[in-house]
């Protein structure tokens, strides 16, 4: 039963990778060698420096490939930036064959600064390896744009198309944004229940776990929002935040729901009033976009160009949020702003109307110069049981819109006094069966409570934002579920 084969391969691979070549990745290379590019008019000088270096290995995909007779050229990326590396095979004869567009390699040498590569560096390839060979007969082919309906039906796929690429960069550096934001305010980062007895909205949209009661002996649900055990961690940290998962039933096919999305959410003492909670909305969403901007503008500008965005409108909503500042309407104005716009509408706005639809947010934007607009004191009846009210019959909370996409963010100040807080249950009329799973919260309001509020932000809808509104939350999600839709 002895196969030397594959023994053989071990071997060769051993001597070609296992020797004093450092192991990198393309943007760990690019940033090394920055100032030797930038600095690039003495060429002698750069490639000593290069030298110094020694030969690097790194496991890339092949973008493209150029075989001539005596030397072949490959354009390798490994998704880590939108920059490719130029690896020069000579002669042609070390290429193997069955290399193609797609074939993963591994790939030992030296690099060097080059005039010949569109990124001005290229790698001499002294060892090369298929890692993983392309299958061609399949007519899958990833190393060129595919259309979204099209990668969609392969998205385990998707990670190598360079389009989506830059979206999964953009999601880490736009998370990365909001932590370092909130960190630098002495917001403490924690983590709260996916599973849970409470359904925070009471919209009753939950997806119930079917062996809860036997198993937790109550029925427990996948959480809709943190936001109730983060007000418990509030009233003794008193500035939280966490950026976690959550989870709505929603039988919805349109392009801005799934049904599993990326929520921040935060509840902090300090968040005490509704000009508090906006001033504190609108500083975050700026600062976190110009760190995206500044940090991933070739990808921003890939996606801002794509065939299905409007580039020029979308850099125009993105400098409005950045240089303005955003409008601020209570429900009752935006909703007298509405109806002027008469016959626009598939639903009219109405005084008695309890909530916006998203036709309606839309053309609140539009009308308020297509920049970002917070709307505040909501009707109480439209609102959850723990929203506190800003005056009788309204509570003080709000939403915020941003061109393209509607509603992004949501919050409130809490209803801290045990007192009327029951009387909103009562109000609300929720089931007693909700009511006593909800003890605990009740609770907080004897022990200490204090003043305090907090948000919700959909960080799928604001990427969205970012590059640009026409696009559907389905393309900046890995692995998207939706109703009727979960394939892996």
């Amino acid at each position: 039963h002895f196969k030397p084969a594959p023994l053989l391969a071990a071997i060769v691979w051993r001597r070609c990778f296992s020797g004093s070549s450092r192991r990198v990745c393309l943007k760990q290379t690019f940033i090394e060698h920055s100032s030797q590019l930038a600095n690039g008019e003495n060429r002698a000088d750069t490639q000593e420096g290069f030298e110094e270096t020694g030969e690097v290995s790194l496991v890339g995909w092949v973008r493209s490939l150029r075989r001539q007779k005596k030397v072949s050229f490959i354009e390798l990326g490994d998704g880590t930036t939108h920059k490719t590396l130029q690896i020069v095979v000579s002669p042609s004869e070390l290429l193997p064959a069955d290399v193609s567009a797609d074939t993963c390699l591994r790939v030992v040498g030296r690099l060097s600064a080059t005039d010949r590569a569109a990124n001005g560096l290229e790698l001499q390839a002294s060892s090369l390896a298929v890692t993983g060979p392309a299958d061609r007969a399949s007519g899958l082919s990833f190393h060129q744009e595919q259309r979204p309906d099209t990668a969609r039906q392969s998205p385990h796929l998707r990670p190598r198309l360079a389009g989506f690429q830059a979206v999964c960069r953009l999601r880490a550096a736009l998370n990365r944004a909001l932590r370092s934001a909130l960190d630098e305010r002495h917001y403490l980062e924690v983590e709260a229940p996916v599973l849970t007895s409470n359904d925070c909205e009471g919209a009753g949209e939950t997806f119930r776990l079917a062996d809860s009661e036997s198993f937790f002996r109550s029925p427990v649900h996948l959480t809709v929002s943190s936001q109730l055990h983060l007000e418990a961690l509030a009233l003794g940290l008193s500035r939280v935040y966490c950026l976690a998962r959550a989870f709505r039933a929603e039988k919805s096919l349109t392009t801005y729901h799934l049904a599993e999305f990326s929520m921040l959410e935060a509840e902090a003492t300090e968040l005490d009033s509704t000009d508090a909670l906006c001033n504190h909305v609108e500083w975050l969403l700026k600062t976190a976009a110009n760190c995206v901007i500044s940090q991933c503008p070739e990808d921003l500008s890939k996606l801002a160009n794509h065939e299905d965005s409007d580039s020029d409108n979308n850099l125009s909503a993105i400098e409005n949020l950045l240089s303005k500042s955003f409008a601020r309407l209570t429900f009752a104005d935006a909703v007298k702003a509405l109806m002027e716009k008469t016959g626009e509408f598939k639903v009219p706005p109405t005084m008695g109307m309890p909530d916006l639809r998203r036709e309606h947010e839309l053309a609140l934007v539009q009308l308020c110069g297509n920049i970002p607009v917070f709307v505040t004191d909501f009707p109480v009846k439209s609102r959850p049981f723990y929203c506190a009210e800003s005056s009788p019959g309204l509570s003080a909370s709000f939403d915020l819109l941003l061109p393209g996409v509607g509603e992004v963010l949501g919050g409130s100040v809490r209803e801290s006094d045990s007192t009327r807080l029951n009387q909103s249950i009562k109000r609300h009329q929720l089931l007693e069966s909700s009511v006593e799973r909800l003890h605990w919260y009740l609770e907080l309001r004897r022990f200490g409570s204090a003043p305090h509020g907090g948000y919700g932000l959909g960080v799928d809808r604001f990427l969205r934002f970012l590059v640009g509104g026409s696009t559907s939350v389905k393309e900046l999600v890995p692995f998207p579920r939706s109703f009727h839709h979960c394939p892996s």
